[in-house]
């Protein structure tokens, strides 16, 4: 399992290399792909970086976590390029390995 939060999406070789793999990436999302700026300044993921980022490594699952509260984030035909299941995380929501 690999964790990556409050993260402008760390995408050097080296942290690619580490999160290869994974059973499961948890990736912060805290922005839609329009507020890319914002996310950046802020230091924060935006959608289409975590997608790339998951693109790269190749996790069984990907769950997309620390999403913004005010802002509905929807995944759309993006995630499609993706070999594996995407999940938005919610409140209570229990992982299972």
């Amino acid at each position: 399992m690999v964790y990556a939060t409050d993260t402008l999406g760390e995408d050097d070789p080296e942290s690619l290399r580490w999160m290869s793999g994974a059973d499961l990436l948890m990736h912060e999302c805290n922005f839609d792909n329009q507020n890319q700026k914002w996310a950046e300044k802020t230091g924060h993921c935006y959608l289409r970086k975590v997608l790339d980022i998951a693109g790269q490594t190749e996790p069984r699952r990907l769950l997309l976590t620390h999403i913004n509260p005010i802002a509905e984030l929807e995944i759309g035909d993006e995630g499609q390029s993706l070999d594996c299941p995407i999940e938005i995380a919610t409140d209570g929501l229990s992982v299972a390995f």
